[in-house]
């Protein structure tokens, strides 16, 4: 369908009113697990649009069914034209033109209806009894692009006995029948996720831990013992969990990933949840990605985006290590890192600087995969005991101040290493300034080159 594509450049140039109006989805999630099917419809509510509309764009996952889809305007249905499908990188691009205009004063909304059947990939997974689906991976549910945030109404349609969890608040849970419809609401603009199964559910300290029943060779009591020290640790230097609650769910990742954030949420895998009861720098690490990736968001392709995220969270790991296990061990994981995980430690950078790795972390935008790899690596090496050296050197309490004001200020918003080096240098001052180019800035150990 060719003539499709001039059209389509009324929507793409169409701009919206502002970041505060955002795209508010209703979606039902049904599960079918004797035939490993989630069913899933609803209505997604578009951002006001400044001009005229006449076609719309939107991704999902290749994996889903070829969908239903109806527009309406205003209330009114606007009759679709014609539908055009493309690959793009992994996902799938639909485009639809209508045979009417939507004006901007009239709300536009698309309904739709599809299935997962079977489904296996890194961050989806519909299978017998049990399944998931992460925000990042996969596109399961349809929007403009990844990065763009939203709010939603969630409803999971599950079997009795089998217990769901999905991004916002629990408001409630209705039986009907031999089934239950649990209900959540995302208030805080964010992306979408939502798991189910048969799990045993432990709650320590504001948060909840959420471990597959037939997982059970793992301590549950120990781990929320864990998780709940390092949320603790993490709160008083970054401020109060972004959410209301905070729940770490096991999921089956086949070791494909260890785990992955959503808002309020930690998906971790199952082979990752057993070995990770007393790995207080690995709880603390994924806990403070609440705070820094997912709450504050990196621009994307901005230069040290990877301090904004990775680097921030290794800093929250040493900040919990030394607060849980005591300053000797704090220093020893930042010289040597922890049995054979070096990675993370002074010995992993310099590993780095053997293989030609080293690059001025705030000037590095990776181009490749390979390079996002690199520039995590740097971060949670060099950069997150440079930023420890910078908390001890201008004070803890000042340093965790200037951080709760940076989060406060960039919640549920995107930021960049340049804000916040910009607060710490209107915080802090010359001497501030001077310790960020020579760490941040140039390659090496404090900057003397590699």
């Amino acid at each position: 369908m060719k003539f499709l594509a001039p059209l389509l450049l009324l929507l793409t140039s169409t701009s919206f009113a502002s970041d505060e109006n955002r795209s508010h989805y209703r979606l039902d999630i049904v599960i079918d697990a004797a035939a490993d099917i989630a069913r899933i419809s609803g209505d997604w509510r578009l951002p006001p649009h400044q001009d005229t509309v006449r076609a719309m764009q939107f991704l999902l996952s290749p994996l889903a069914s070829d969908p239903f889809l109806k527009a309406s305007c205003g209330g009114a249905e606007l009759p679709i034209a014609g539908v055009q499908q493309t690959d793009e990188g992994g996902d799938r691009r639909w485009s639809i033109l209508f045979r009417a205009a939507c004006l901007p004063e009239n709300p536009l909304m698309l309904s739709f209806q599809y299935e997962y059947s079977g489904t296996v990939a890194a961050q989806l997974r519909i299978a017998r009894g049990e399944g998931f689906a992460g925000s990042g991976g996969e596109l399961w549910y349809p929007q403009e692009s990844f990065s763009e945030l939203e709010t939603a109404v969630i409803t999971i349609d599950t079997p009795a006995g089998v217990e769901s969890v999905a991004t916002g608040d629990f408001v409630d849970e209705r039986p009907e029948g031999e089934r239950v419809r649990s209900r959540f609401e995302l208030r805080a603009p964010g992306k979408l996720a939502f798991a189910y199964g048969q799990y045993r559910i432990v709650v320590r300290g504001g948060s909840t831990v959420w471990q597959l029943a037939r997982s059970m060779d793992g301590d549950l009591e120990s781990l929320a013992e864990a998780a709940a020290k390092a949320v603790a640790v993490l709160a008083d230097a970054f401020g109060p969990l972004p959410y209301r609650d905070l729940r770490i769910v096991e999921v089956d990742f086949q070791s494909q990933l260890p785990g992955t954030n959503e808002l309020g949420l930690l998906f971790v895998d199952s082979a990752q949840m057993r070995e990770a009861e007393t790995r207080m720098a690995y709880w603390a690490h994924e806990l403070a990605h609440q705070w820094w990736g997912v709450s504050v968001r990196p621009f994307a392709s901005s230069p040290g985006a990877a301090m904004l995220t990775e680097g921030m969270a290794q800093y929250g790991a040493l900040l919990a290590l030394e607060r849980v296990e005591g300053a000797e061990s704090a220093a020893e994981y930042r010289r040597n890192g922890r049995g054979d995980d070096t990675a993370q430690s002074y010995a992993g950078y310099r590993a780095l600087v053997a293989d030609g790795g080293d690059q001025p972390i705030a000037d590095f935008v990776p181009q490749d995969q390979a390079e996002v790899l690199l520039a995590q690596r740097l971060a949670t090496s060099k950069g997150a005991i440079a930023i420890n050296g910078f908390a001890e050197r201008f004070g803890h309490a000042e340093f965790h101040a200037a951080l709760r004001a940076f989060i406060e200020r960039h919640r549920g918003d995107k930021a960049s290493w340049t804000d916040l080096e910009a607060e710490l240098v209107r915080v802090f001052g010359p001497e501030a300034e001077k310790y960020l180019k020579t760490w941040f800035h140039q390659p090496g150990w404090n900057g003397a080159g590699s």
